[in-house]
């Protein structure tokens, strides 16, 4: 899953959570996430210590440092449940989803690369993509993100609703060649 395959999604979502940001739900996500972004704290994990909490820990801190606002990752939430909504088949499983959602959750922060090699080290292990998928699809935030990815789906079906009219006589046999 990539950000341009998100895109159309997320100015859907961006769209609803500007026109319904006072909303006390909406207001208290962005309060959760905004704790849990403040409330991260570095952690040293060796490469032995590999526990899910503090890795994932440790990519909370990055997203605080990278300033990324809670706006944004509600929005992401909201639009890969709506991705969901919309196109299930793009994905081949709850998990495959629950972890492409972590996955462009966490990538909201800029690539950390190593200095001297220049390589990527920021992977996201499996362990952070279960963890915190875990958290997120069963909580009321998760749970909050798929109503209004519901509710925006529904919306948006409306929209469509006038491609889909019955043409009399459709299944009626041409007569020439």
């Amino acid at each position: 899953m990539t950000k341009g395959e998100l895109a159309p999604y997320l100015s859907s979502v961006y769209r609803f959570l500007d026109e319904n940001g006072d909303h006390p739900a909406i207001m208290g996500a962005y309060d959760v996430l905004d704790r849990l972004l403040q409330s991260a704290k570095p952690r040293r994990v060796w490469s032995g210590s590999k526990s899910p909490w503090e890795r994932t820990n440790n990519w909370l801190v990055h997203l605080r440092e990278s300033h990324v606002e809670p706006k944004d990752m509600m929005a992401t939430l909201v639009a890969m449940f709506l991705y969901q909504e919309l196109s299930p088949e793009a994905f081949r499983s709850d998990k495959h989803f629950r972890h492409q959602m972590v996955v462009r959750l966490l990538r909201l922060a800029p690539i950390r690369r190593d200095p001297f090699t220049h390589r990527r080290k920021d992977r996201i292990t499996v362990g952070v993509r279960d963890f915190l998928s875990e958290r997120l699809c069963h909580s009321k935030l998760g749970a909050l993100a798929l109503r209004i990815a519901k509710h925006i789906a529904q919306d948006e079906n409306q929209k469509n609703d006038f491609l889909r009219c019955d043409i009399d006589g459709y299944h009626v046999p041409f007569n020439h060649n």
